[in-house]
């Protein structure tokens, strides 16, 4: 035999052995049962969430579009449509001076402006870690510890501390007569409160940004050392256009709840309504919390739709800003 036909015989045992480059198809029931097991699986990670969406988002803001339509009747226990008359209140407290909502729309906004103060020491702080500097697991633990806390241990924390603890040692030790600092509400108090959220919240952002930092490969940061580049504007030049995908994800998000969040005062002024408005989520929230019945229910939601629709063009306008000011760098 020829060495031409003895590799030709060799190449047939060879295919012959080989498995088919296309795998056996499976019989048509097990095909069922792997799709009905995939549909299970799918329906098992996607149910829950669309029903937790429809029953706490959908649901709740469809009932409440048109609860701010009506007005409550304590002596009929029903409801009955006024139209647009809840709008037109609502629009004409925030024009008076003085008044809850208008109070609590200036410091909302106020807030808003003035939490960049602590924004950049969020990032600050957590490049301080990132690069390992002197003491960095130290302020590591002691900047993200409070978040750890949930927000009715931090606020009884403070109300113990602010309205009670303070004033007696004050009172005991030094003979001298203190005001509860939260309790008696006003722009004291509200001055107080920024300032004492903003350092305890500045390790908000910590973890996140963090993770976003590690995420750059050392090769980037070698090649800026070798070529003689400083820390600050390393931060500049390359670690913040890295992460400035999770900025704008920050300010956007802001944007979006700046006339929800309530810093807290949930947990301090419960009980005590809106006598101390701090901002209008939690004017909102005392509007329930005071009502008579469901008497306020109407008027909240009328302010909370109408506060929505103001946010949402905004948040579109921050979003907008935010991808102009995009590097558009990848790694």
């Amino acid at each position: 035999m020829s060495n031409y036909q003895a590799s030709k015989a060799e190449g047939v045992a060879t295919q012959a052995t080989r498995p088919p480059i296309y795998p056996k198809r499976k019989r048509s029931g097990d095909a069922r049962r792997a799709r009905i097991k995939e549909t299970i699986f799918y329906m098992c990670i996607v149910v829950p969430p669309m029903i937790q969406l429809s029953i706490f988002y959908i649901y709740v803001n469809f009932d409440a579009f048109f609860m701010s339509f009506q007005k409550y009747n304590a002596a009929t226990n029903t409801f009955s449509w006024v139209g647009f008359s809840n709008y037109g209140t609502a629009i004409a407290d925030l024009f008076v001076k003085g008044s809850w909502l208008n109070t609590s729309l200036i410091q909302t906004l106020l807030g808003y402006v003035l939490s960049y103060v602590w924004w950049p020491l969020d990032i600050i702080f957590a490049y301080y870690v990132y690069k390992k500097m002197p003491g960095w697991s130290f302020f590591k633990g002691m900047l993200y510890l409070p978040t750890v806390l949930s927000g009715m241990v931090l606020g009884l924390i403070n109300k113990y501390l602010f309205d009670m603890l303070i004033p007696e040692i004050a009172l005991s030790w030094f003979n001298v007569i203190v005001d509860p600092l939260i309790y008696s509400g006003g722009w004291r108090t509200w001055w107080f409160m920024f300032w004492w959220n903003g350092i305890v919240g500045i390790g908000g952002g910590l973890l996140l940004y963090c993770t976003m930092m590690n995420r750059i490969p050392e090769t980037l940061t070698e090649y800026a050392r070798l070529e003689g580049v400083g820390p600050l504007r390393e931060f500049v030049t390359l670690t913040l256009p890295l992460i400035w995908g999770t900025v704008a994800i920050n300010l956007v998000g802001g944007v979006a709840d700046i006339f929800a969040v309530g810093g807290g005062t949930w947990f301090m002024y419960y009980g005590t309504g809106s006598t101390n408005p701090t901002s209008v989520g939690y004017y909102i929230y005392c509007l329930t919390l005071d009502s008579d019945g469901f008497a306020g229910y109407p008027m909240a939601s009328a302010c909370g739709m109408f506060f929505t629709f103001i946010a949402i063009p905004l948040t579109f306008f921050v979003r907008w800003i935010t991808d102009k000011m995009d590097p558009k760098v990848q790694y």
